[in-house]
């Protein structure tokens, strides 16, 4: 099973823990306020880090399309670069994606203004 929680629901995600549930990845999030009318599927390629533009969930009705960064493998250079180019290519956030166990990303984006949006839990669930 594949369980998508926003972080501030701690409560769900210390109930998809307790049945087996374990994360998988972490998505981080910086809103880019009056940005906006980028196009989606533009590969960026960023120091540290590939990067690709897709559209936002529609819930969200953001002004642009989100820069994703699935992998990053040099925070200090990749982070600041995409924020900048997130918002000349007319997207409305950043997201990045950390993996378990990653102690160094999370601590640069932080700094940089991110915030943990979501967690993913896979995993089988067992009875509690």
């Amino acid at each position: 099973m594949r369980f998508v929680c926003p972080a501030y629901e701690q409560a769900r995600g210390a109930f998809a823990l307790q049945v087996g549930l374990t994360i998988t990845a972490s998505w981080w999030l910086k809103e880019l306020p009056g940005s906006g009318g980028g196009d989606a599927c533009v590969e960026v390629t960023l120091p540290g880090a590939q990067a690709i533009t897709v559209p936002a969930p529609p819930v969200y009705a953001p002004p642009g399309p989100i820069l994703f960064l699935p992998e990053v493998a040099n925070p200090q250079q990749a982070v600041p670069v995409a924020t900048g180019q997130a918002h000349d290519l007319g997207c409305a956030a950043v997201v990045v994606n950390v993996e378990p166990g990653d102690t160094d990303l999370p601590p640069t984006l932080a700094n940089a203004g991110f915030r943990r949006h979501c967690d993913y839990y896979e995993g089988a669930i067992r009875s509690v």
